[in-house]
């Protein structure tokens, strides 16, 4: 479970000590971002830099920025960090897209003004980084095995039919898809394949597979509610479909990441 360290102070420029051993998530709102390899970040920009990596990027006098610095934590203290620049195994890219700064963005806004609330507020904090880490991996990881090169604009039907459908795993069909976006399913469909170079059912059990894998490995969630998240109201048909596509049973997996 991902835990925020700090709201970072730029006025005082204080630092915690395990700076570079956490993750750290930055909006550039004026001024700009410098890299050690030359690229420069403008305002609009945002940064997810992985522990190790804030040292290769600094920012120019005078920039204006929000960070949120944040940590894991499990009950496992050996699994208290993921490693180098993944998240839950999935790697991460260091500067986001603008369709993942839109899906970011304004959460991070909530987040930074829950911080500063109080107890109770920042146990909400955390729960919204962590369901913005999950949508984040999850629009950066459809498709990819696909065999066609990375779109870089997705067209708006498909954001958000996929957008609806991650708050709805539990009952979404194929035909949800077209019709979310008053669409005939075949024109959906072919829209879809050639945009995320697969179907969307597969799409939406790939997505399904994503939300189980998080929330075995970061909560202590019952199994059969992770199930019937997933559309699996029986118990022996999750375990059954979840082992098919990773080898492992669910409990197994948990027990793997959590202890």
């Amino acid at each position: 479970m991902p835990f925020i360290v700090t709201g970072w102070d730029k006025s005082t420029d204080q630092r915690l000590d395990s700076f570079l051993e956490s993750f750290r998530l930055t909006t550039v709102h004026d001024g700009s971002y410098l890299s050690k390899d030359g690229q420069s970040l403008g305002p609009g920009s945002m940064l997810l830099l992985a522990p190790g990596e804030s040292d290769q990027w600094s920012a120019a006098p005078g920039t204006e920025e929000s960070t949120i610095i944040f940590r894991f934590r499990a009950l496992d203290p050996s699994l208290t960090q993921p490693a180098g620049d993944e998240l839950w195994g999935q790697p991460i890219p260091q500067q986001l897209t603008s369709e993942l700064i839109r899906l970011v963005r304004a959460r991070m806004v909530t987040i930074s003004a829950l911080w500063w609330r109080g107890e109770i507020e920042r146990v909400r904090a955390n729960a919204i980084l962590a369901t913005v880490l999950c949508d984040l991996l999850g629009d950066m990881h459809a498709g990819e095995n696909s065999d066609q090169p990375e779109l870089r604009t997705v067209d708006p039907r498909i954001r958000k039919a996929e957008q609806l459908a991650r708050s709805r795993l539990d009952s979404w069909t194929v035909d949800d898809f077209a019709d979310s976006v008053g669409m005939k399913r075949s024109a959906f469909t072919a829209l879809f394949r050639a945009q995320r170079g697969m179907t969307p059912g597969a799409w939406l059990d790939e997505a399904r597979l994503s939300f189980a894998k998080v929330r075995l490995a970061t909560s202590e969630v019952s199994l059969v509610h992770i199930a019937r998240s997933t559309n699996h109201p029986q118990l022996p048909s999750f375990g059954r479909w979840f082992k098919l596509r990773t080898g492992i049973s669910p409990a197994a997996y948990r027990k793997q990441h959590l202890g």
